[in-house]
């Protein structure tokens, strides 16, 4: 079992071949809607959550930071499993 603390770096390198975070459409308080996205990252190293629900993902390409505001996450295992 993990023991890992809301602010520990999950090391990723050996999981995950990409994730999507996906967002719903949103309206702002002045009115302007925000359409839903999605955000994708290729080859996630670490993750880091914090404590309010925010995401930090390290890659290749840097750090990203995802905002709490995502409804769901998809992501592409670097193991195939069978199943059935």
């Amino acid at each position: 079992m993990r023991e890992e603390t809301r602010n520990d770096w999950i090391d990723m390198r050996d999981s995950e071949e990409s994730r999507t975070y996906h967002f719903p459409e949103r309206i702002l308080e002045n009115g302007t809607m925000i359409p839903a996205y999605s955000y994708f990252i290729s080859k996630p190293y670490r993750l880091r959550v914090s404590g309010s629900g925010s995401h930090f993902v390290e890659n290749e390409d840097g750090f990203h930071y995802i905002s709490k505001e995502f409804d769901n996450i998809t992501w592409k295992g670097k193991y195939d499993f069978d199943v059935k």
